[in-house]
């Protein structure tokens, strides 16, 4: 009985943990993916920039050579269409001019809208992060996570450009990690209902497991402690009982039925057994609520 119940808490222990790491590596791949995602999305954003604007953009329009309002705001528009449909918050061109950074082009978010801040050519970029000045340097992409601190903590990519006449800008393009978190968190959820979802007929089966021992276990105690013919306690409850009632005084009274042997032998063991049973039942109403009746072998009682 024991050892079932110790196998019963294994199973379920089993199941708990199979469900948790099915999830906890579905989550890790799902999390992967989805970051590969984003920056696969803000690396098409960023290139689709070039584009755009044209690859000549950076040597024809400069800070002294600015390139006329109504042009500059249909590339704006353009990048807000661009923005919008790949679901980023920002994409933009940087630049150095002396000791300063500087935004060539980029689009308008939303928070620009409602503060009324508008995209400007060459406008000044105040304390870029330190992975933008590491890609203006640089020949590969860098990606970063900027300001954790910050509830609107960026993911970005930065691409180093040079034109024809070593002119270096970088390509660039955010988004938002709390957009990211929202569908990380979904995910989570998700993997975690689809593991339990093809887990969960493993669970029945330990109700039922569950079930099957604890009606093992009744029949077992009916076997070892029932009388099977009368439905009595039998000799060994009694002796359990004895020794559970240990400190207090019992009587006990024994007897049997007179002749049973040649009884049963005479009118045969169904009759017998009738006989028995009958006792049994005469005994039962006639003793006193506190008296308890057992069944010991043969004909005693």
């Amino acid at each position: 009985m024991k050892n079932e119940k110790i196998i019963f808490s294994l199973l379920l222990i089993f199941y708990i943990f199979a469900v948790s790491a099915m999830t906890a590596n579905d989550y890790k791949n799902r999390k992967a993916s989805i970051l590969e995602k984003a920056d696969s999305k803000l690396y098409s954003a960023a290139t689709a920039l070039d584009s755009i604007i044209g690859k000549d953009f950076h040597e024809k329009y400069l800070m002294n050579k600015p390139i006329n309002n109504e042009k500059y705001s249909k590339i704006v528009a353009t990048l807000n269409g661009l923005v919008e449909d790949l679901q980023i918050c920002r994409v933009y061109s940087v630049t150095q001019y002396k000791e300063y950074f500087y935004y060539v082009v980029s689009n308008e978010t939303k928070e620009d809208k409602i503060r009324n801040t508008r995209s400007l050519f060459y406008n000044v970029f105040f304390n870029p992060p330190k992975n933008l000045k590491k890609a203006y340097d640089a020949e590969a992409p860098v990606y970063s996570i900027a300001d954790l601190k910050s509830k609107n903590s960026l993911r970005s990519v930065f691409i180093p450009r040079i034109t024809q006449n070593g002119k270096k800008y970088v390509l660039a393009a955010d988004i938002k990690l709390s957009d990211i978190h929202s569908q990380i968190q979904k995910t989570l959820a998700n993997a975690f209902l689809l593991d339990l979802f093809f887990l969960l007929p493993v669970l029945p089966t330990f109700i039922i497991l569950k079930k099957l021992s604890r009606r093992r276990e009744k029949e077992l105690l009916k076997r070892i402690y029932i009388d099977p013919l009368t439905g009595l306690p039998n000799r060994n409850r009694f002796i359990y009982d004895s020794k559970n009632l240990c400190n207090q005084w019992i009587t006990a009274i024994m007897f049997d039925i007179d002749s049973f042997r040649e009884k049963n032998d005479l009118f045969g063991g169904e009759t017998g057994d009738r006989l028995l049973q009958e006792v049994a039942q005469i005994i039962e109403r006639n003793k006193k609520a506190q008296d308890l009746l057992y069944k010991f072998p043969a004909d005693e009682y």
